[in-house]
């Protein structure tokens, strides 16, 4: 597997993302800045139960898509058990587990939570960004900890959302010495996405 950051296969910021086996000219989206800005406000954020997604949303497809080498589609939320939903909550049973994200986005930055791996039961290829035990496992097993997903709000033409979204992402994985991994990441789910609530210069 390749340490430094995937350049091939990038989704563009704009643009549609390109298949799983292709590659595209596109870049991935500029995130200068955004991991500390979303970070902090995130932080003073309410989170977001299980009910604040729309009942009727549904993304029958739904899948986050992380361009590593090799490429991968995680399609399977991360705990089957609707007792262990995640993000957690105090009772998902009005809200059928699957595949979906909360977020909050700060002055055109957004920053998403989700739980997904390429396998069911937690297996294969798995990115959790909930919580204090947030990691992405990649396809040789390694374990990265403290993963954030990072974008922007253009994509939506807003700064929340409450339904199903398309994203193109940054997934940052810190090295443990300062610096950072960058992979293009792609989301098709059922998001329930809400401003910080900082005033923006």
């Amino acid at each position: 597997m390749s340490g430094g950051s995937q350049s091939g296969g990038a989704p563009s910021a704009s643009g549609g993302a390109p298949s799983l086996g292709g590659t595209s000219g596109g870049g991935k989206p500029s995130q200068a800045g955004a991991s500390g800005a979303v970070a902090g406000a995130a932080g003073g954020a309410t989170e977001p139960s299980c009910y604040s997604i729309d009942p009727s949303c549904a993304v029958s497809d739904a899948y986050v898509a992380i361009y590593d080498d090799p490429p991968v589609k995680l399609r399977y939320e991360f705990n089957s058990s609707c007792d262990q939903c995640s993000p957690s909550c105090s009772d998902c049973r009005a809200q059928p587990c699957g595949l979906w994200a909360q977020g909050v986005s700060v002055c055109g930055s957004l920053d998403l939570t989700l739980s997904a791996c390429s396998e069911p039961n937690g297996q294969g290829v798995c990115l959790d960004t909930t919580g204090s035990e947030a990691h992405y496992t990649d396809a040789s097993g390694k374990r990265w900890p403290m993963p954030q997903l990072l974008g922007d709000t253009n994509a939506m033409g807003s700064d929340q959302a409450n339904g199903a979204v398309d994203l193109n992402l940054d997934l940052s994985l810190p090295n443990g010495s300062g610096g950072a991994r960058h992979l293009p990441v792609s989301v098709h789910l059922c998001a329930w996405i809400v401003p910080s609530g900082v005033v923006c210069k």
